[in-house]
């Protein structure tokens, strides 16, 4: 931001974040994982949904 343009934008407050890490059990792991190149994709497991629905 420049100081002879000043920008006025009124407040904002985060609340909550939420969010599934394939393999990991956080965020901080699963960016780990993916720095050191580690491949997360798996199938879904048939737990999560049934095929037969799609």
């Amino acid at each position: 931001m420049h100081a002879s343009h000043p920008t006025r934008r009124p407040p904002i407050a985060i609340v909550g974040v939420s969010a599934l890490f394939p393999g990991s059990i956080g965020a901080a792991p699963f960016w780990r994982n993916i720095v050191a190149g580690n491949d997360l994709i798996t199938d879904v497991p048939e737990s999560a949904w049934r095929i037969a629905d799609y």
